[in-house]
């Protein structure tokens, strides 16, 4: 029966997949509320450890069972709670993109367009007979073989010919690829309304320069190489496994050496500002880079560019005299071809998509299975916690600590303070004017790919001209809300925004503030505790309050849960965790007090017989986590200690859970901020 009512959880969680996809409309309900709050109440049973002391380690009561269900694994070295919101995230964007595009009724053309689009590259990266008909055909024309590249099985191939700056160019133009020459559009350091050419080292595939120059570091080179073995070895199967392996040699011997160029640089923050014809001057024909640009852009650049690292093309210049023309070739072609692959599962066109088009996946997402409760739900939650907190910081004794001009400023910054629910439509280069990628069609996965690379280029091109506005904003990676000091607002990323996974109107409302006014509330004083302004009179803390706050901070550095060094064997290195300490204490500490006077206190089936109880339970599943066995660090503080250390300064805790005075989660002297 248990597994039966969790089974019926996940089906609820995927009820919109299924449900008739009709833009900004509240989700249809196929279940009963009873039937809903059996499933939520099964699902968070489950993850609990009757067994486990709540007083004594409340984290392995609510999450000591985790695992079980959840375990991580040598290839899923983490599992959380949180990361299942992504997981269902996918899910539903694969079913969005299966669905007939029929079902848009938008009248914009753009929409239309970028529906197509996104359901054409995902199915032709699921045509694997497509690709097997065509062969790589279109890659090797659009490599333009006959523009003096080595030809895989001609034998005569005369280096004299070969033009390694030409190709290079070649790469970046058609493929976006950068080889031996980082490219770079920025904001002109003097005047930041127009840009700049940046000129430097490319990024290499091993990201750090350390994995190709240290020793312990072998092994990830030996996998870089294998991997390299494998891929050439799918592009030219008539080629021998020496001949895959010889060259994969030398694409790890040319990386090797601009790691060790990169790493002889002078570190300077601010890039060297010089004319083209300085660069020409400096480092002659061997990297002409006057030519490279005149090559990228058809046309002479006289202007000023950056250029950093110093000291790179100085380098760079050597790698190119002592390397044979045939290893620069060679890379020259793999670092092309590595942006190739041969398509794949569901997930892995997935994945390819929201790598390319995330803003565009995520609309996709939003206008698929928009809730507008579901926001409306937030919104009222956020403006009931900023009344709640506003009235306390006025009236309440707990915050005479602060003196009155700081309470003055907290006052206004949180009236100021806005929920920002994530539009990701602002961000979609399309429908701003700008230029789309070429025709995409199901059965041509290579040559979509080529168009999309070009495209890539041709729109970092396009903020060179001043008449052009070219959005370029990165995507938001976070699965929670988070604090935007910028714009004083709380941003509710597209993936959050998933009915029933957190809460929903049929959960009792204890379970809401353990989630929402809890996660809410811990950015919410994030934004209040952190002050990010630059001039003193924006400043909203004064020096007196500034050092009460920071002597009340250092009482959570003496705690054992925040100032833990190791945890199962492996050492925390977490630098982050008292503004951890502080958000969750304050986040949690509020959200009680603002579920304590409510007077709904309905509860879930098969949980405690007790509402505050399935408060704490509530806020505490949030964190439920399992690790691979090996650890080699903690770089984020781990849940266990967390939770654990938030709910043992909370005096209410103890007295629900009627811990003793021995307790471990009943100390005799707590912390408070807020």
């Amino acid at each position: 029966m248990i597994l039966f009512y969790k089974f019926l959880l996940t089906s609820l969680l995927l009820l919109q997949i299924h449900s008739e996809f009709t833009l900004a409309k509240p989700t249809t309900r196929k279940y009963n509320n009873a039937t809903l709050q059996l499933a939520k109440g099964t699902q968070m049973a489950t993850y609990m450890n009757l067994d486990a002391d709540p007083c004594d380690d409340f984290y392995d009561w609510a999450c000591g069972k985790w695992p079980l269900s959840h375990p991580a694994s040598a290839t899923k070295d983490k599992t959380s709670f949180v990361k299942l919101l992504e997981d269902l995230y996918k899910q539903k964007c694969v079913d969005a993109l299966e669905q007939s595009s029929d079902n848009i009724t938008s009248d914009d053309a753009a929409v239309f367009f970028l529906d197509n689009m996104l359901k054409t590259i995902y199915a032709s990266c699921q045509n694997t007979f497509a690709m097997k008909i065509a062969g790589f055909a279109p890659i090797w024309h659009a490599l333009e073989f006959h523009s003096n590249w080595p030809l895989i099985s001609d034998t005569d191939w005369f280096d004299i010919e070969y033009d390694w700056l030409k190709l290079v160019a070649l790469a970046k133009r058609k493929f976006n690829t950068e080889v031996f020459v980082g490219f770079n559009v920025v904001n002109n350091l003097q005047h930041p309304e127009s840009k700049r050419i940046q000129l430097g080292a490319p990024k290499l595939t091993l990201n750090d320069t350390r994995m190709y120059l240290a020793a312990e570091h072998a092994a990830a080179r030996d996998d870089y190489r294998s991997y390299i073995e494998r891929k050439l070895e799918l592009f030219f199967p008539a080629m021998s496994k020496v001949w895959s392996h010889e060259i994969a040699s030398q694409v790890l011997q040319v990386e090797t050496k601009l790691a060790q160029a990169i790493t002889n640089r002078t570190n300077e923050v601010t890039p060297l500002e010089r004319y083209v014809a300085e660069l020409k001057v400096s480092y002659g024909n061997y990297v002409d880079l006057s030519r490279y640009l005149q090559l990228l852009l058809d046309r002479q650049i006289n202007d000023k560019v950056y250029e950093t690292p110093k000291g790179y093309f100085k380098s760079l210049v050597d790698i190119v005299k002592l390397t044979p023309k045939l290893t620069l070739a060679n890379y020259t072609l793999w670092k092309v071809l590595d942006q190739f692959d041969m398509g794949g599962d569901k997930l892995f066109c997935l994945h390819k998509l929201m790598n390319i088009f995330p803003h565009e996946i995520e609309y996709l997402f939003y206008r698929s299975y928009k809730d507008t409760d579901l926001e409306q739900a937030l919104q009222t939650t956020f403006v009931n916690i900023k009344n709640k907190l506003y009235d306390e910081l006025q009236y309440s004794k707990r915050f005479q600590w602060i003196l009155q001009q700081s309470l003055k400023h907290i006052r206004d910054k949180l009236r100021s303070m806005r929920l920002e629910i994530a539009q990701p439509q602002d961000h979609i280069i399309f429908f701003h004017g700008a230029v789309r990628p070429s025709h995409m069609r199901a059965d041509q996965y290579f040559n979509n790919i080529i168009n999309i690379l070009e495209w890539q280029n041709m729109m970092q091109l396009l903020k060179l001209h001043p008449t052009v506005t070219v959005l370029s904003t990165p995507p938001n990676s976070q699965l929670l809300p988070s604090y935007n000091s910028q714009t004083n607002t709380i941003q509710i990323p597209v993936i959050f925004m998933q009915p029933y996974f957190f809460t929903d109107p049929t959960y009792p409302s204890g379970i809401e503030h353990g989630t929402f006014t809890f996660l809410l509330a811990q950015q919410i004083f994030y934004g209040l505790s952190y002050d990010d302004s630059d001039t003193d009179a924006n400043k909203i803390w004064d020096i007196a309050s500034e050092l009460r706050f920071t002597k009340r901070s250092s009482c959570f550095a003496q705690q054992s849960h925040y100032s833990a060094k190791e945890f199962r064997k492996s050492n925390v290195t977490d630098r982050q965790r008292l503004k951890k300490a502080i958000i969750d204490n304050g986040g949690l500490a509020l959200a009680y007090r603002m579920y304590e006077q409510q007077n709904d206190f309905k509860m879930l089936p098969r949980l405690p017989n007790s509402p505050m109880q399935q408060f704490f339970l509530a806020y505490a599943q949030l964190f439920c986590a399992d690790y691979a066995d090996v650890v080699a660090e903690y770089a984020d503080l781990p849940e266990a200690l967390r939770v654990n250390g938030a709910v043992s300064n909370l005096k209410e805790f103890s007295k629900e859970f009627k811990c003793s005075d021995t307790s471990n989660l009943n100390p005799k002297e707590t912390c408070l901020i807020f």
